[in-house]
């Protein structure tokens, strides 16, 4: 799943995801955490979830994990951002997040070894 206000970032990540191997109904875009809330709440629990920064309604990543709290504790979140917030690691909530990526530093090499460093299958 990927939580990002911006539609070109949905259609990237899956684009990406796509030409990695994964199945293109396995990729849930939202652009609110309202929505992720509701497909998380709906769907088999997500093998990786990409959060923004800074998305509605909270347009913090604290607020947004809070809203989440429907995500198993085994879940891997993943912080996506134009720049890392330099208070990460502050608050205890933090913790909740397995990895931080800046959206600069975003390719489909970065992605694939990202995603494989955290577990998820994909193709070779």
């Amino acid at each position: 799943m990927l939580i990002d206000d911006h539609s070109a970032m949905g259609v990237i990540f899956k684009t990406m995801l796509t030409a990695m191997g994964c199945a293109p109904s396995d990729f849930d875009f939202c652009q609110d955490v309202e929505a992720a809330v509701t497909c998380l709440k709906q769907n088999s629990p997500y093998q990786v979830i990409f959060l923004d920064h800074s998305v509605p309604p909270t347009y913090h990543f604290r607020e947004s994990l809070a809203m989440m709290g429907e995500v198993r504790g085994d879940t891997p979140i993943v912080l996506l951002s134009g720049m890392i917030p330099q208070d990460f690691g502050t608050d205890a909530v933090d913790a909740r997040i397995a990895h931080c990526m800046e959206k600069d530093d975003l390719s489909a090499k970065s992605l694939f070894a990202l995603l494989k460093s955290l577990g998820v299958p994909l193709a070779s």
